[in-house]
């Protein structure tokens, strides 16, 4: 099956359409970047923040956008800009959570997030309440 089809399937999943239906594609300005992110659930809830992997997208976790804010997690997933290095990823998205006005996070970061889940962390562990790397390489 080659991944056209796949991307297809996966577009056309009843779970896929309800996602794009519930949360709201957002976007947000920062220093020539723009950054897209999904943000759906309790606002007065820590978030879960999802970072992908190099070749995934913030849409990858739409079944945790389905699952998790009826139990009350809010979750954001954050598709980043391209950095020319993981120090300014870090403060890109810094400049995120701060946009967003969050001052603590569970971080999720899956194979490529999760490693730069890693070092966001190691900047910012006061902002990090907790901390889960998925298929990564740290």
């Amino acid at each position: 099956m080659s991944l056209k089809i796949t991307q297809s399937a996966f577009r056309s999943s009843d779970d896929y359409k309800r996602f794009r239906e519930w949360v709201p594609s957002n976007k947000i300005h920062l220093d020539n970047k723009e950054c897209h992110y999904f943000d759906y659930g309790p606002k007065d809830a820590i978030p879960l923040v999802m970072l992908p992997g190099a070749t995934g997208s913030a849409e990858i976790f739409y079944p945790q956008f389905l699952s998790l804010p009826p139990r009350g997690v809010r979750v954001i997933a954050v598709q980043w800009p391209p950095y020319d290095t993981h120090e300014k990823w870090v403060l890109g998205l810094n400049q995120v959570l701060d946009a967003l006005k969050l001052s603590k996070i569970h971080l999720f970061g899956a194979s490529l997030g999760g490693y730069l889940a890693l070092c966001y962390v190691n900047k910012y562990p006061s902002r990090v309440v907790s901390l889960v790397l998925c298929n990564s390489f740290c």
